[in-house]
């Protein structure tokens, strides 16, 4: 029986002709785009999984409860062991991510995935060991596990176990564990773990013990059946204290970030990597509904109004006995068939496609995706719904007209198939320009980052990342007199942090005249002079710090007055008048004495806000000092001309083994560095442009099959009215009149709801586009010119078919 029903539905189908082939391209485009959409949900949603009781893991952050609520990922040394001590989680461990350069035999590496660990991380995170024994290479001091294509890259074909490579300190570490590469999937970037205990022998246990240098990423196992929000509130009560001995001022909580959300959610300071978006997520879902609403609308909308042509098919079925039962289930055979050659189309789509969608939206989607059960699952109740979706309703009318219409050639017609039809089509055309819309606002706003004054620029600047502060800052000068020497190279400057990056650093500010004047928790920044001359930032009032400054205030005190700069929201926050009037005077600095550094500073420049990272963070207000450092490591910035990039690229080349020991640290350019804080924003751009072509694409298959029916039901009508003087306009604009007034209508509908989503995405920018009315007029425009198109290509057809073979046809 089964086969019979897909017999007839094979040969149905293939009565069809042109219009099986058009709802076929629609069904393919709409669920191969589904498709796409499905995999990269799947993998987005799927990070961190993997490890043992994730459920259970989190990260620990902490909170400062300043103006933005800054958040950092990374946390002091001490707070980890203290959890545990104090029995708030059941277990703990600490990674520290730290560019190191290694020596193999003779060749240096310089490693951005080097980590230090405690041996707890064997335990609870994931690490599949393919040779030697991972705890003992985080127990045992200068124990070293390297990952497969670590392996791979440094040795070859040789065995990398018990082999040695040499620190830039000196100090040799033995390989003894070899694990498997990170699957994709993970928030954690690593290719070597060293632990802790190497880290102690080679410093000491300041940094481990720690309560001020936020600068290890811990992870903790939480106890089971306890509420989270509880657990936070023990941790924050826990670590708080010790914190206010130290900075009293210090207004802050902590959060535990579950190990699975930080992909989606963890976009806080000093993160791993740049993190994906849960709102893209939102937004790929909302496409998938979008995509397959039009898709399954076309599929009815030619079901329905080609019904007339088996009106008769339908009322011989019912004259030799057939069941609305057994009739229901004919087309739905139909349906299923239909959609399972285009299911299968886009399958072999997506296969091919692979490569390209992964180039083209940075992912690392592969076949093996394909075969998992989760991904099965969902392509499986894909399949279902839009067989169901796309078949159920036109079943269930065609299979319920009544004999003698059916008989009569009447199908589904009538007010109710004209009215649902322009309904469907009403609904398809709303979503097209709702989505046209929204996607035009995410093109001008990522055209628009290039374009936004940053408060600094980033053309043309060379930067050194993560070199060692004392050392870079000890041989600045020497090497500032030797690159300035040539023509290109107009200026160079170090800071801890530059723009592009986070800051985590803090310090309370208060008006010693005005006590009341205070600001909790603003960024503070070690530069060197020249450092806003290098970077084109604005100096309002006053003058950049002498190179004799950094000198003079190197070992300042707690009770010396140091110079300082600060910025325009700090100097406004303040209320310390205009940038002339807020020179002299004299802010409080409070931050943890062990650092050693002068409490009073006094301004000697007010410069121009800049964002320090993305345009979706406010500028926030800043103080500048000079002569001592806090972090570890510290950046370059290298201001070249125009066109002189390898020049200068060669020239600090030539230069770095002089001055400094080791290989020339990780380079990047601050404008590349800048495009990779988008890179997530662009690529969903891109993404919803490109469905959102996909969209009209389905939606010109739509116009083109009902409009191509439309005439060939009338073509009498037409050779008549051809033969009573009517011109192509004429004919074309009773054509076409429905799907015009459509377009009209679901525009004037969807004004707002547009506006609507558009106001919320561009919510998320400080430095945003307006709203852009041209692109209200310019998508029903567009939709116009489908319909006008389509339109003309049919008239075009039926130019060609003469009128006495129109009217001899029955």
């Amino acid at each position: 029986m089964l086969w019979h029903y897909l017999v007839s539905a094979f040969l149905a189908v293939k009565a069809q002709g042109k219009y099986t082939l058009i709802n076929i391209l629609g069904l393919t485009t709409g669920l191969c785009a589904t498709l796409v959409l499905l995999m990269i949900i799947i993998s987005e949603t799927g990070f961190d999984t993997h490890h043992p009781q994730f459920q259970r893991l989190a990260r620990l952050e902490v909170v400062f409860d300043s103006l933005d609520n800054t958040r950092i990922a990374s946390v002091a040394g001490a707070m980890g062991p203290e959890l545990l001590d104090r029995e708030l989680v059941e277990s703990s461990t600490r990674l520290l991510s730290q560019d190191t350069k290694l020596r193999v035999g003779k060749r240096q590496y310089l490693e951005t995935g080097f980590l230090f660990a405690d041996a707890t991380a064997a335990e609870m995170l994931k690490f599949d060991v393919i040779a030697g024994d991972l705890k003992l290479a985080l127990t045992r001091p200068f124990g070293l596990a390297i990952t497969e294509a670590t392996a791979k890259r440094w040795f070859g074909s040789n065995q990398p176990l018990n082999q040695q490579v040499i620190m830039d300190t000196g100090e040799p570490l033995q390989i003894l564990a070899v694990i498997d590469n990170l699957p994709a999937q993970t928030h954690l970037k690593l290719d070597m773990l060293t632990g802790i205990s190497t880290l102690e022998a080679i410093e000491g246990t300041d940094r481990l013990e720690s309560w001020m240098r936020n600068d290890f990423y811990t992870y903790v196992l939480l106890p089971e059946h306890r509420p989270l929000q509880q657990i936070e509130q023990s941790v924050t009560d826990l670590l708080s204290k010790p914190l206010l001995k130290i900075v009293p001022e210090l207004k802050l909580h902590f959060e535990l970030q579950p190990i699975s959300d930080i992909h989606l959610h963890g976009h806080a300071m000093n993160e791993l990597a740049i993190n994906g978006d849960a709102t893209q997520i939102h937004i790929f879902s909302s496409l998938i509904v979008i995509i397959l609403f039009i898709a399954t609308f076309n599929y009815i909308n030619f079901a329905t109004a080609t019904s007339g042509r088996r009106a008769k098919e339908i009322g011989v079925r019912q004259v030799v006995g057939a069941s609305r039962k057994s009739m229901f289930i004919q087309f739905m055979s139909e349906s299923f068939l239909l959609v399972t050659i285009a299911f299968m189309l886009a399958l072999t789509t997506l296969l091919l496609a692979l490569p390209w969608v992964n180039q083209a939206f940075d992912q690392s989607l592969q076949v093996q995706t394909l075969l998992q059960g989760r991904w099965l699952a969902w392509a499986l109740i894909l399949f279902i719904s839009v067989v169901l979706g796309a078949g159920f309703y036109p079943a269930l009318v065609l299979s319920n007209i009544p004999t003698l219409s059916a008989l009569k050639g009447a199908g589904f017609k009538g007010k109710s198939g004209y009215w649902f039809r322009r309904t469907v089509l009403f609904i398809q055309l709303s979503c097209a320009v709702c989505l046209a819309i929204w996607g035009g606002h995410i093109y001008a706003q990522m055209n628009l980052i290039d374009s936004t004054p940053l408060g600094y620029d980033k053309q043309n600047k060379l930067v050194l990342s993560n070199i060692d502060s004392n050392t870079l800052f000890a041989s600045l000068t020497a090497l500032t007199q030797q690159l300035e020497s040539f023509s290109h190279i107009k200026d160079v400057a170090a800071a801890e942090f530059i723009p592009t990056q986070d800051h985590g650093n803090m310090v309370g500010l208060r008006d010693v005249q005005s006590p009341n004047q205070a600001l909790d928790n603003v960024i503070i920044n070690t530069v060197s002079s020249g450092f806003f001359e290098a970077l084109t930032i604005k100096i309002l009032a006053g003058r950049d710090f002498p190179e004799t400054e950094w000198e003079t205030h190197k070992q300042s005190q707690r009770t010396e007055t140091i110079p300082i700069v600060i910025n325009l929201s700090t100097m406004n926050l303040l209320n310390l008048g205009t940038p002339k009037e807020a020179l002299g005077k004299q802010l409080e600095l409070g931050w943890d004495p062990s650092y050693n550094r002068a409490s009073l500073g006094r301004v000697i420049a007010v410069v121009e806000d800049y964002f320090t990272t993305s345009l979706k963070v406010a500028k926030r207000p800043m103080v500048f000092v000079t002569g001592s450092v806090s972090q570890a490591k510290s950046q370059l910035v290298l201001n070249f001309s125009e066109g002189s990039y390898l020049a200068t690229l060669a020239q600090i080349r030539t230069l770095w083994p002089t001055l400094f020991s080791g290989s020339l640290p990780s380079y990047q350019l601050l404008e590349s560095r800048f495009k990779a804080l988008y890179r997530q924003d662009k690529l969903k751009g891109n993404m919803v442009n490109l469905f959102n072509l996909l969209t009209l694409v389905i939606i010109t298959f739509g116009v083109l099959g009902l409009c191509s029916f439309s005439a060939q039901r009338r073509i009498k009508e037409f050779a008549l009215r051809q033969l009573m003087g009517a011109n192509s306009i004429n004919l074309g604009w009773i054509l076409g009149r429905e799907f015009l007034v459509s377009v009209l209508v679901a525009w004037s509908v969807m004004l707002i709801p547009a506006w609507w989503f558009t106001e919320l995405w561009l919510s998320q920018f400080v430095a945003r586009v307006e709203i852009q009315l041209w692109l209200y007029l310019a998508t029903p425009l567009a939709l116009i010119s489908i319909v006008v198109l389509v339109v003309l290509s049919i008239l075009t057809m039926l130019n060609h078919v003469t009128l006495s073979s129109i009217l001899r046809t029955e």
